[in-house]
């Protein structure tokens, strides 16, 4: 005898008893245990349909209101082709077949066409030309890897500004290293050379072995360079001339070749001011104060995912800046 019939004898002995004695869906639940809600529901299905009501019904096979037939997906992608930019809605809309905007959105989630940018490069990659030359710079910089073979053979620089609480607008200036994800950082109230000389000088090599770092690569902003370099130095590259250290740049209106250093920015962005910063502070000092022990937290306790870190057995920055094994460090 199979469980089905063991359930349906069982459930058919419960009415029978319910019926003959008139008993209470309380005195059901006190002599077999189940539940009101379970009495009700199967209780209406004995009244309905009888005896056989208390059997289990089989299952009806789902309804898929959302699958699309081969035919209309070639058009949704045929229209895509065409019209990149639109969404699920307007596809639904614009399509000479009746499709819901959500069937369109499911199968554009499957295809990985679900944003407009994931869109245009897939109309771009089959022949049809949507994307501008800066476009196509970013896309192509995606699959290209800045070269440091050890640490402080490049850092990357850069800065940008906040406005935070009390303290007004501050001037964030970030180095990252190339080759370990090291980062420093520390707010000025201005972005000028004399500022971009200091962190050098007085946050970077402080914290370095003499003759580590080999060279810096910033962006054209007047706090590191001279757009009239052809007839007079900058002050920060007299600096790091003179600490013999090699000043870089990068190409105008191609911020992506400084990658690292946006990277530290966005991370710095997102895990301190918009997590730590949830008191005022009365001063500048104090602001980077909190700001050091977030790169603390960040150089030595905040496991890192870089491939370079993870290819070279490292967890944290400082272990592959100051090339400390994991053994060595699981020592300690």
């Amino acid at each position: 005898m199979s469980n089905k019939e063991l359930v349906f004898r069982l459930r058919k002995r419960v009415f029978d008893d319910w019926r003959s004695k008139m008993l209470r869906w309380y005195e059901v639940k006190e002599k077999y245990g189940f539940s009101k809600k379970w009495f009700y529901k199967w209780r209406a299905r004995y009244v309905k349909y009888g005896v056989e009501g208390l059997r289990d019904m089989p299952k009806k096979k789902p309804s898929m209101p959302h699958s699309l037939g081969q035919d209309i997906k070639l058009k949704i992608l045929d229209y895509i082709l065409e019209n990149p930019t639109h969404g699920p809605g307007r596809i639904s809309m614009e399509l000479d077949v009746k499709v819901s905007h959500q069937a369109v959105w499911e199968y554009l989630v499957k295809e990985n066409l679900n944003t407009r940018r994931k869109r245009r490069y897939w109309a771009e990659d089959h022949g049809k030309l949507v994307l501008t030359n800066k476009e196509k710079l970013v896309r192509q910089a995606k699959h290209n890897h800045i070269e440091s073979s050890k640490p402080g053979e490049l850092l990357c620089m850069d800065t940008f500004w906040c406005n935070v609480k009390s303290v007004g607008r501050v001037w964030q200036y970030t180095a990252c290293d190339a080759h370990s994800s090291f980062g420093w950082a520390k707010l000025y109230l201005e972005r000028i050379s004399e500022n971009s000389v200091d962190f050098v000088e007085n946050h970077i090599l402080r914290t370095v072995p003499e003759g580590k770092i080999k060279r810096i690569l910033t962006d054209q902003g007047s706090e590191f360079y001279a757009h009239n370099a052809k007839y007079v130095t900058h002050h920060f590259k007299d600096n790091l001339d003179r600490l013999g250290i090699k000043h870089s740049i990068t190409k105008v209106a191609h911020p992506w070749t400084n990658g690292y250093a946006e990277r530290l920015n966005q991370t710095i962005w997102q895990e301190f001011y918009l997590c730590r910063l949830s008191r005022p502070f009365s001063s500048l000092e104090a602001l980077n104060e909190e700001l050091r022990d977030f790169m603390r937290h960040y150089n030595f306790r905040r496991k890192h995912t870089g491939y370079k870190l993870r290819d070279n057995g490292y967890c944290y920055p400082y272990q592959a800046f100051f090339e400390i094994p994991e053994k060595i460090v699981a020592l300690v």
